[in-house]
């Protein structure tokens, strides 16, 4: 898996930078949301998939996006 990537959903574009080079496990994503650049943590839920880190510091528009992003990177992880 590329250690940055980027998904667009619901026309927001987040880009994701890895933090563990060995595999999937938690990533920076930057956001660009109403006018400003964010930066959210994404990790490993413990069930297979993955969640937004500090779900109280994402807006709403973005944690509706959460399965989706988690989705894709399972499936990024899958092509290696």
């Amino acid at each position: 898996m590329d250690s940055a990537f980027t998904i667009e959903i619901n026309n927001i574009r987040f880009n994701f930078l890895s933090m563990n080079v060995q595999r999937a496990q938690l990533f920076q994503v930057y956001v660009n949301f109403q006018g400003q650049k964010r930066r959210f943590h994404f990790k490993e839920d413990g069930k297979g998939g993955f969640i937004f880190a500090m779900r109280e510091d994402c807006p709403p528009e973005i944690l509706t996006c959460e399965q989706q992003l988690s989705d894709h990177i399972l499936e990024l992880a899958k092509q290696d």
